[in-house]
């Protein structure tokens, strides 16, 4: 009985915050989990070659970027949380995974900007330059002129302050300044508070793509839904003499897997295979 009134709290929940769409989508997603991981993305882009006003959060907040000695705090921020915005306890593999992708991020030279209120570190935000996760074993593989905003997050008790609008807006200021002409992010169907925001922000709606990964698979199935979504299909070719890349042959990104094995892939600048996969054994890289 009491487990029932939990599951009527979170349908009432989610039906009043994220609305009848999402909420199907949402226990659909559930339905399907036993055979594997489905999802709905929609790609935006944003032009950069008009002049973008500086805008205020709700609350006074001083930004920087973040070094590898802020990585813990980044990940004691995102969470994972609950619902009602509890933090959880985190699983020791996730942490770790989570610390190696962020260490690599910034090692291969991407930039988180941090948000701060006094001393306390409230949101940040991920920028790309030279490729960033999307969908599974597609990542977005970048242009000298592009970035792509990878992933950001504001606390809970922070929501509602335009801390988000005030992160998003300096880093398309900063990506302007860099020379970036066109900047690209993602979003996912049932997150539609960011939807939201990159609309008020000035990002278009490019492309919507629907992917399934299989549990027992080792490829996922991209279906276009509309638009274009030709920025997760980008071949090596088009990075061959990309500046970016001068010393990164390969580029790799790895998945988490319940047995402790990894599938990783690569894409090959120099071949004229797009992208290989193979098992291997040992944390992610």
């Amino acid at each position: 009985m009491r487990s029932m009134t939990h599951y009527g709290r979170a349908l009432i929940d989610g039906l009043r915050e994220d609305g009848l769409l999402v909420l199907l989508w949402r226990i659909l997603v559930k339905l399907a989990s036993p055979l594997g991981s489905i999802g709905i993305d929609i790609l935006y882009e944003r032009d950069l070659t008009t002049e973008i006003q500086p805008v205020r959060a709700r609350v006074d907040a001083t930004l920087r970027h973040a070094t590898e000695a802020d990585i813990d705090a980044i990940i004691a921020l995102r969470g994972p949380y609950t619902r009602d915005g509890a933090p959880a306890i985190p699983d020791d593999d996730e942490v770790a995974e989570l610390r190696e992708v962020y260490r690599g991020r910034l090692r291969r030279g991407e930039t988180c900007l941090l948000a701060f209120v006094g001393s306390e570190i409230v949101a940040w935000d991920w920028m790309c330059r030279k490729w960033g996760e999307a969908v599974p074993f597609h990542p977005v593989v970048l242009l000298p002129d592009e970035f792509y905003g990878a992933e950001a997050f504001t606390a809970p008790a922070w929501r509602q302050r335009d801390l988000h609008k005030l992160l998003n807006n300096a880093m398309l200021r900063y990506a302007q300044s860099s020379g970036c002409r066109r900047g690209l992010t993602m979003a996912n169907l049932e997150v539609w508070r960011s939807q939201r925001n990159l609309r008020r922000l000035g990002w278009l709606v490019s492309g919507i793509v629907f992917w399934f990964e299989p549990r027992r698979g080792k490829k996922v199935l991209l279906i276009k839904l509309w638009g274009e979504i030709d920025v997760l299909f980008r071949t090596p070719h088009d990075f061959r003499h990309h500046r970016l890349f001068g010393t990164d042959r390969n580029l790799e990104f790895s998945r988490r897997r319940g047995n402790r094995q990894h599938l990783r892939f690569a894409y090959n600048l120099t071949s004229r295979r797009r992208v290989f996969w193979r098992r291997v054994p040992g944390p992610p890289l």
